[in-house]
């Protein structure tokens, strides 16, 4: 064979386009995944879950509460959590070194999904707030991620689509490509995330 062989990287799961009931997101999840669209204050939020629920991707973007920092932002996604199960362990976060962005990842235990382990990241631009998360089975994220990853990249607001009482204009964010160390992903985020 002298000739090199090309490594190939098997398929990851066959991918639909879905658009959420009220037509705020379009995203591209795997085959037999759901995604639920809701409100929640002054942001609009997605949930994309796998169908037994346990993995899931959840993205909410909309206008910051006035004075707010990325601490706050990421404490108030936390308390969240923690609302959910009472045994929410934070085990890391680091934040971007203009402090515009701040990521963590734990564990908790929602109601009827068990241990969950977590990676979450928070961002606020100009008055407004983006927050991610991707959640799977204690010890099942790493073999997730890349599943993940790509859900949770390729979610679109659609046009049109306004949070509650959020009429800021959109913010520009120069996006640059990052690949994960293992290879098992790449995608575009933030400059200086």
């Amino acid at each position: 064979a002298g000739k090199g062989t090309r490594a190939t990287t098997p398929a990851g799961p066959a991918m639909q386009k879905i658009v959420t009931d009220k037509a705020s997101f379009g995203l591209y999840v795997p085959k037999g995944w759901k995604a639920q669209e809701a409100a929640d204050g002054q942001a609009l939020q997605v949930i994309a879950s796998d169908p037994s629920g346990r993995s899931s991707v959840f993205f909410s973007t909309g206008a910051a509460p006035q004075g707010e920092n990325v601490t706050a932002l990421a404490k108030r996604e936390a308390a969240k959590l923690g609302r959910a199960a009472r045994d929410l362990e934070i085990r890391s976060a680091f934040a971007s070194r203009d402090g515009s962005a701040l990521a963590f990842d734990g564990t908790y235990s929602p109601p009827k999904r068990g241990k969950t382990e977590f990676r979450s990241w928070v961002s606020l631009q100009g008055g407004q707030s983006a927050c991610a998360r991707i959640e799977a089975p204690a010890g099942q994220l790493s073999t997730m991620r890349p599943t993940l990853l790509t859900v949770l990249s390729n979610i679109r607001v659609m046009k049109g689509a306004v949070a509650p009482a959020a009429a800021a204009a959109p913010v520009r964010v120069q996006m640059v490509p990052y690949r994960l160390r293992d290879g098992s992903a790449s995608f575009s985020m933030p400059q200086g995330w």
